[in-house]
């Protein structure tokens, strides 16, 4: 691993919400990283306050650009602001980047179990901003909390990108399939070339706006409280799914979404959106 490391210094910003009067003036620094991976590595970025970006570039090493912001109160506030740093984990077919504290619980050998952290920013707040280049054949898994979006392009592996309060944004993507999960946010997806596994979108509070090739096959299912589905896609209405189910004494029971057959065949893709209407654009 060749490790590369750059202090900004103290970056002085003059707003400051009144509710954090006190607070000094942020502190900032930017770690700069480069890793070699293979063809089937897969990256996780497990992020809680700040935006991330990956985007896929003609290399063969994944570039890491990662701001870390502090900003705290008081002095016991500060202290426990440094302990934030980066974690880093690369092992087997696995590259993780990560929030590293004593009070957070993260194993990165499991990145998909999620972190435990406890009582974790009293007077303070540390942001993470992540650039990072991987190259295109990359599978990716990233997600973040709030402060910021997660915006995925260029990658050709699957992709997984969550969000809780912003945006999910994916462009030229040209992998295999894709989650892309927000609640209080936006989902905007462009696809290079057709999914060839079952795909999901969803959001809570947003709208979902997803593009595909002409010559897209897939089966397309939806549901929605507050919104509605669109799209220019030629299709006819998918039949109503019957399961098994042992619920109240019965045998079988309707699956819940509405659905939609674009093509002949290829894989499910599924909208879920509760307060917000759902866009399906031919490219």
């Amino acid at each position: 691993m060749n490790i590369a490391t750059t202090t900004l210094g103290v970056l002085g910003i003059g707003l400051c919400l009144a509710s954090c009067s006190a607070r000094a003036q942020p502190r900032a620094e930017t770690l700069t990283r480069r890793y070699a991976v293979q063809d089937a590595d897969t990256l996780y970025v497990k992020n809680i306050n700040g935006a991330i970006t990956v985007t896929g570039y003609d290399g063969d090493e994944v570039m890491l650009s990662v701001t870390i912001t502090r900003e705290a109160d008081n002095d016991a506030a500060r202290q426990e602001a440094a302990t934030l740093t980066l974690g880093e984990y690369q092992k087997g077919n696995k590259l993780v980047f990560y929030m590293d504290a004593p009070f957070i619980e993260f194993d990165p050998e499991h990145p998909e179990w999620g972190m435990q952290m406890d009582n974790w920013g009293k007077g303070y707040e540390v942001k993470f901003s992540y650039e990072i280049q991987v190259p295109h054949h990359l599978s990716v898994s990233v997600s973040t909390v709030q402060h910021g979006e997660v915006t995925v392009r260029g990658v050709h592996g699957g992709v997984l990108a969550a969000n809780v309060n912003d945006d999910v944004r994916l462009a030229d993507l040209h992998g295999p399939a894709v989650r892309a999960i927000t609640v209080n946010g936006d989902i905007e997806s462009e696809h290079k070339q057709a999914l060839q596994g079952d795909s999901e979108y969803r959001t809570i509070n947003g709208t979902i706006d997803v593009s595909y090739p002409q010559g897209t096959k897939a089966r397309m299912t939806f549901d929605t409280f507050n919104g509605q589905f669109f799209t220019d896609f030629d299709y006819t209405p998918a039949p109503v799914q019957v399961v098994k189910s042992h619920e109240h004494d019965t045998e079988y029971r309707m699956a819940g979404l509405s659905g939609i057959q674009v093509g002949q065949g290829g894989p499910t893709l599924s909208f879920h959106n509760f307060n917000g209407d759902t866009y399906i654009r031919k490219k």
